[in-house]
């Protein structure tokens, strides 16, 4: 039993670093394994396409949510905790590793990588990210046993809160890299929020 255990995490690439490092509050992936994470999968990729002349991508979705430090100016930390923390919940069903990896990066920002997906398929699971978000209320939730907060009524203000997403793929190459692959993503998720206003998802090849 202990030898197959073993077999399963050598070839799984699953190691303690990847339980230790986890985010206390959310329980997903911590952003500097995120970053090992990728650039293994960046090599792995690269070294795959040019050995057997391939074109495998591999993709990431980043988001954040809409209008979050006015929720907690207005709230406090404590219940902006509360919807990282749902977030989180939700999240957990799509941290399938080795396949998926998903971390909280910043703040109130996530990123997966999606090793060996095109930006169709990715772009499918960024959409399903944002239905189950949406179908766990998770502002809801977070204030759901207060009524009046600073003076407020809560609720109207908690049902707004969306989040913003940037989704992008690339072919591994020695033309470009991983840390690349972050940064368009940063730049879809602007674009998310200032040309479409939040609650969107912008995607691009790269």
């Amino acid at each position: 039993m202990l030898n197959r255990l073993l077999f399963y995490l050598l070839n799984t690439e699953i190691n303690l670093e990847y339980v230790i490092k986890k985010d206390n509050l959310t329980r997903l992936g911590k952003r500097d394994y995120l970053l090992k994470y990728l650039d293994r999968q960046w090599i792995q990729h690269r070294h795959r396409n040019k050995k057997h002349g391939t074109k495998l991508p591999l993709s990431m979705i980043l988001w954040d949510i809409d209008g979050f430090r006015r929720f907690t100016s207005r709230y406090g930390y404590l219940y902006g905790d509360r919807i990282l923390q749902n977030i989180g919940d939700v999240l957990n069903n799509f941290n399938r590793y080795p396949f998926n990896f998903i971390a909280r990066v910043a703040g109130d920002e996530f990123l997966i990588v999606l090793p060996a997906t095109s930006l169709d398929s990715a772009v499918k699971t960024a959409k399903e990210i944002q239905s189950s978000l949406k179908l766990h209320s998770i502002s809801q939730v977070a204030v759901e046993n207060e009524n009046i907060i600073n003076g407020y009524y809560q609720k109207n203000f908690a049902r707004s809160l969306t989040l913003s997403y940037g989704v992008v793929s690339s072919i591994p190459n020695e033309q470009n890299n991983a840390r690349s692959l972050i940064e368009k993503a940063e730049d879809c998720t602007m674009a998310s929020k200032q040309i479409q206003g939040g609650d969107y998802i912008t995607c691009r090849t790269i």
